[in-house]
Formats: C-alpha cells, structure tokens, sequence
C-alpha cells in the first residue's frame, strides 16, 4: 500500500505564517521590520528586487543548488545588508533551520574556493565574487513549534559584515 501524505490548504500555509510573523513582531527585536510572506502579493516583487543584492545572490544561488523554489517569509530591516529568512516547513521532510544555515555556510565557502562554477550565473545579475565574500551567516534557532510539533519554524539570518 502506496502512502500519501496530506497536503496543507495554501489557507493553512498562510495562516501559520501569519502566526509566526506576529510572534517576531512582538519581540520587537528589529525596527521597522519589511514582512513578506510567500502568500501575499508584495512577496514576487520583494524577492525579485532582493535577488539582484549581494545578499540574495547567494540566497538564490543556494535556492537553486537546494532545488528550494524560495523561502516562505522575508523578513527585510532597515539595514540594507540584514535578512531574515524564515521556513516553514515539515520537520520530516527538511533538514532543520541549523542544517540548512550550515549547509548556505558550507555553499558560502564552496563559491569562495570554486569561483568558475558561480561566474556564468554571477555574470548573468552582473554581480562580481568579490560582492558576496564578506556575508556572514547567522542562526538564530528555531522559532517555536506549531500543531504539537509536526510542522517546524525555522529562522535564520543572512548578513554583511561591517
């Protein structure tokens, strides 16, 4: 016998994503905090203008590595060089929020060590090597838990060195 697992309504998805957006809010750790989710209309537009910064190179480089389409919420602060990403996802099924910031880490070193197989995608957003050398990648650890743990909240932060 063939198992299925049941997939989430998008209305679910995005309600999840309401909550978790709602609980950083309210720690008040960021000023002026950018929020785009993945279900709402500003989302597309938010992700293709952050593709084109040093910051979403790498990101999207990653994405396209990983096969992950994009993340589920963007979180963007006032500092241009600061990003949040949050997952939402199955714990079965991802890797969790630590795995996958060692993973965008151990990438971040793989472009630095073999720049010709970043070049042709770099040149393409007319981004040079030396634009994405100085990020650093911060994880931040998993938010929190929903529906008695099925699905995982993970964050992790992307960010420019000064």
């Amino acid at each position: 016998m063939i198992k299925t697992r049941k997939k989430v309504s998008s209305t679910c998805g995005e309600e999840l994503h309401k909550q978790v957006i709602d609980r950083i809010l309210k720690q008040k750790l960021y000023k002026n905090l950018s929020v785009f989710h993945e279900h709402s209309p500003q989302f597309r537009n938010a992700w293709r203008e952050l593709r084109f910064t040093s910051l979403g190179i790498l990101l999207d480089s990653y994405m396209s590595y990983t096969n992950y389409a994009s993340p589920d919420i963007i979180l963007l602060t006032e500092n241009p060089g600061h990003l949040i990403i949050i997952e939402v996802k199955s714990r079965l099924t991802r890797a969790s929020g630590e795995d996958m910031c060692r993973q965008l880490g151990e990438y971040h070193e793989y472009i630095a060590k073999h720049p010709k197989d970043l070049s042709e995608f770099l040149e393409k957003r007319g981004i040079s090597l030396d634009e994405i050398a100085d990020l650093t990648i911060g994880f931040s650890g998993v938010v929190g838990t929903r529906r008695r743990g099925v699905r995982e909240v993970r964050y992790f932060e992307l960010f420019e060195e000064n």
